[in-house]
């Protein structure tokens, strides 16, 4: 199978690949919708999941379990949520967000957001309760601030958790279809929310298309695997073994 996939990345020909890859500027603006897509909602985020772990001291188990829901549900039901709610035809606002291109990246943000933040949050949960409570106690006996005491005790173990969690969602984003296809059908007015995922899946369809697009993916794996390689040893992360 891997032989007959590298065939298909060289048709008509591995120059002439290279070639199209260089001059091909629909896919820098693919890229680029990607890298600040993944921006806004990342930055998004883990600002919500900061503030949450400064006001926030002990969250119930049910609340963690409530957290997750979301993205147990997927984004496809929800993303044709906010198409609907949005549309002026039969939605309660008469307001054509989804036919902007900022309308269209704040949607994608948006219902990216609300399926990822209770991951985080319940990483971020569980990072913070393996604290010593003495170290938070010893602050405020200290006269420390709020977000000072959390910026001392709790940001050193948590940007381990934020570091790798931007890796991941970075490799999401490069590799996202399913939210764009819902909320803008082939990417928004003016193609403004096409990932890398999603031009190469259009690509693929396209005539003489099939050759490049592989050619595409096989390069998109070598990438997502060096993001996720340098995003897990810079996290620091280590195992015990008995």
């Amino acid at each position: 199978m891997l032989y007959r996939l590298l065939g298909t990345a060289f048709t008509p020909s591995l120059m002439g690949n290279v070639t199209r890859l260089f001059e091909d500027d629909k896919l820098v603006a693919a890229l680029e919708n990607t890298f600040w897509l993944f921006v806004f909602s990342a930055a998004t985020q883990i600002t919500m999941s900061i503030a949450v772990t400064i006001y926030v001291d002990e969250v119930s188990s049910v609340a963690k379990i409530l957290l997750v829901l979301p993205f147990a549900m997927g984004v496809v039901a929800p993303g044709f949520s906010v198409l609907v709610f949005f549309s002026t035809a039969i939605g309660p606002l008469e307001i054509n967000v989804l036919g902007s291109p900022l309308g269209s990246r704040f949607a994608v943000v948006f219902v990216d957001t609300w399926q990822w933040l209770g991951i985080l949050l319940v990483a971020c949960f569980l990072t913070v309760e393996q604290i010593p409570k003495s170290y938070y106690e010893q602050a405020q006996l200290e006269g420390i601030a709020r977000f000072r005491r959390w910026w001392l005790v709790s940001r050193p173990e948590l940007q381990r958790i934020f570091l790798l969690y931007a890796g991941l969602r970075l490799v999401d984003w490069l590799r996202k279809v399913d939210i764009i296809k819902a909320l803008s059908g082939e990417g928004g007015p003016g193609y403004a929310v096409e990932t890398l995922g999603m031009y190469i899946v259009k690509t693929y369809f396209q005539s003489a298309g099939r050759g490049y697009a592989t050619f595409l993916t096989l390069l998109q794996v070598v990438l997502l695997g060096s993001i996720l390689g340098l995003i897990i040893r810079r996290s620091r992360f280590t195992t015990v073994v008995d």
